[in-house]
């Protein structure tokens, strides 16, 4: 028995009538001994299920296919017509039930090679999902898992499981995000995307204040300076008076002698302690300058780092 041509869309108005003719004499050999009014009904709800589908009614046509199943059993092309409304709603495994139940009524039937064909498209169908793809910006790309970037939208048909979608554009942050695909199943999945903000400006650098270590060594130089200078003058005028003294007293037999002696010793001492401090600050003083005077609240300069690295003497 002959089954009318594969319906996998709408069918056109203009068709409708040589469908319906078709299904006719598909019908009338399987129900050669039904009884007569089921035979019309049955036809008759072949053409609604065709009318129906071919607006658009998917589940409107299974029903009628149906009633035309349960009308004649033994015909088979209901099932070739309720399989085919069936996948369009993505009921892949019972399009698949209802084409091998057309096969297994009529295995001699003159589409059973297209047919067969039909199921292993539907089996593979019915371990995938599909997935329509897109962004909220054009031009943006995407990448499912490990799979080469496809320009947005896009439809995929991706195995049943998670995976992961990633969305880039230039100039947009990028949007990774998971996904479940269910086998059988069409999803839809827009993802937003927003732009990249602007890099954020360095905040100006706070003005580097002026350490006051050089001043204070300026100034610890100045102060050394000031006590080598109150020493040189007490070590010519006063220290150089009190010898005289010494020398005159003991040329003259002075019984003070012993006297001024000490006097002369004990200023003597001051003088040298008044050096000694001196120079002492003085070196404080360069010492602390050369070490600071390039730092400003930053790296030292190249001559405080000379400064104070180790002197090498070729020796």
């Amino acid at each position: 028995m002959s089954a009318p041509s594969q319906p996998t869309r709408p069918l056109r108005s203009r068709r409708l009538a040589r469908l319906v003719a078709a299904v006719a004499i598909a019908l009338a050999p399987a129900t050669a001994a039904a009884d007569a009014a089921e035979e019309a009904e049955a036809r008759e709800a072949m053409q609604r299920g065709i009318a129906l589908f071919g607006k658009g009614d998917a589940e409107g046509a299974i029903r009628e296919y149906e009633r035309a199943m349960q009308l004649v059993p033994t015909a088979n092309v209901p099932y070739r017509y309720s399989a085919e409304a069936k996948a369009s709603l993505g009921r892949l495994r019972e399009a698949i039930a209802d084409l091998e139940a057309y096969l297994a009524k009529n295995p001699q039937v003159s589409d059973a090679a297209a047919v067969r064909a039909r199921i292993a498209e539907l089996e593979a169908r019915a371990t995938r999902g599909e997935l329509a793809l897109s962004a909220t910006v054009d031009g943006a790309t995407a990448r499912v898992d490990d799979a080469p970037a496809v320009a947005l939208p896009v439809d995929l048909a991706l195995a049943a499981g998670e995976h992961v979608v990633v969305v880039e554009k230039d100039g947009y942050l990028t949007v990774r995000q998971s996904v479940t695909i269910v086998s059988g199943k069409r999803d839809r999945l827009v993802v937003a995307i927003s732009p990249r903000p602007a890099p954020t400006p360095p905040a100006p650098r706070a003005a580097a204040s002026a350490s006051p270590w050089p001043t204070v060594g300026l100034a610890g130089v100045a102060v050394g300076g000031a006590a080598l200078a109150v020493g040189g003058i007490l070590d010519v005028t006063a220290l150089g008076a009190r010898f005289d003294a010494v020398d005159r007293a003991a040329n003259s037999g002075d019984p003070r002698l012993a006297e001024i002696q000490d006097d002369a010793r004990t200023l003597r001492t001051v003088v040298q302690i008044t050096y000694g401090a001196g120079l002492a600050v003085v070196i404080a003083g360069a010492a602390l300058y050369l070490a600071t005077r390039g730092a400003r609240g930053g790296a030292p300069s190249p001559a405080s780092t000379w400064s104070r690295a180790p002197l090498a003497l070729p020796f």
